[in-house]
C-alpha cells in the first residue's frame, strides 16, 4: 500500500516536470501547495491530473477536478494513499 509518505515526494517529481516547473532540489522538497507556484492555472491543472492519474493508476470523478484540491500537495497524496488499489 502506498502511504502519503511514499506518494508526495513522487507528487513533487510530478508537478516539477509536468508543470515545466524550475525549482531547486530544496524548494522542490518543501513545495505544499501547487497554487502558490507562478503559471499554476486551467490548463496546467489539467496536464498535472493527466500526469497523476497516468502515475498512479487512478481515474479522478469530475467533482473531484477542483484546483483547490488538486493544489494541496498534501491532501492529494493522503488522497491517491487511501484509493490506489496496489503498490505502484
Amino acid at each position: 500500500m502506498l502511504t502519503p509518505d511514499i506518494v508526495l515526494p513522487r507528487l513533487r517529481r510530478l508537478a516539477s516536470s509536468s508543470l515545466n516547473l524550475n525549482l531547486s532540489a530544496e524548494e522542490l522538497a518543501t513545495l505544499t501547495r501547487l497554487d502558490e507556484v507562478t503559471g499554476f492555472d486551467s490548463l496546467t491543472v489539467l496536464e498535472f491530473v493527466a500526469a497523476v492519474e497516468k502515475e498512479f493508476g487512478l481515474t479522478f470523478q469530475a467533482s473531484e477536478l477542483r484546483s483547490d484540491f488538486l493544489a494541496d500537495l498534501l491532501g492529494l497524496a493522503e488522497y491517491i494513499s487511501r484509493h490506489s488499489g496496489a503498490a505502484c
